[in-house]
């Protein structure tokens, strides 16, 4: 327990806390709080480990983005969400952002199904699964996924549709802090 009580731990407790309250209020993870995690936390390695813990910042910022940002390209996640994994990166490593990001992934997996079976949208979500693959073959003619994203985020119904990544985020903190 004494492990997980660490400045790293700490930082990135509080940034996806506050991160997790713009996002459920209104599916926006601001740059306020994302920009300053990651050049905080790569200068934190820097002062901290010398070239080594930089350079390992800078590749566990990396890792915690690239999956995320590979999901925003397909039209399945916000931009924020990338730059909170990114910040997660740079402060706790790539193996843990990967760790956090495939267990926050796997909840919101459970939870998308719940939501489907709650509002019964069965056929709607395997229309925006082909959506999504679609996007995924074609990126680079697709339009901006944000622009689609914020269209779809102003529908009076969104709140059963999207889940807002960070606090599937910070669930996986809680799991991790568990385990």
């Amino acid at each position: 327990m004494e492990k997980l009580v660490t400045i790293p731990n700490l930082v990135v407790l509080v940034a996806v806390a506050t991160a997790v309250v713009t996002d459920v209020r209104a599916f926006k993870i601001h740059n306020v709080v994302t920009f300053p995690l990651i050049v905080t936390g790569v200068a934190y390695h820097g002062v901290v480990g010398g070239w080594e813990g930089l350079w390992l910042s800078v590749a566990g910022m990396c890792v915690g983005a690239v999956i995320p940002l590979l999901m925003f390209l397909c039209g399945g996640m916000g931009a924020g969400d990338v730059k909170l994994m990114a910040g997660i990166g740079a402060w706790l490593g790539g193996w843990a952002a990967t760790a956090i990001f495939a267990t926050g992934s796997i909840v919101a997996g459970a939870y998308a199904v719940w939501l489907v079976v709650r509002h019964g949208r069965w056929h709607e979500t395997a229309n925006n699964f082909r959506h999504i693959f679609r996007r995924a073959k074609a990126a680079h003619a697709a339009p901006s996924p944000e622009k689609d994203l914020q269209l779809l985020l102003h529908r009076p119904d969104a709140r059963g549709r999207f889940i807002p990544f960070s606090t599937m985020i910070a669930v996986a903190l809680i799991a991790r802090a568990l385990w």
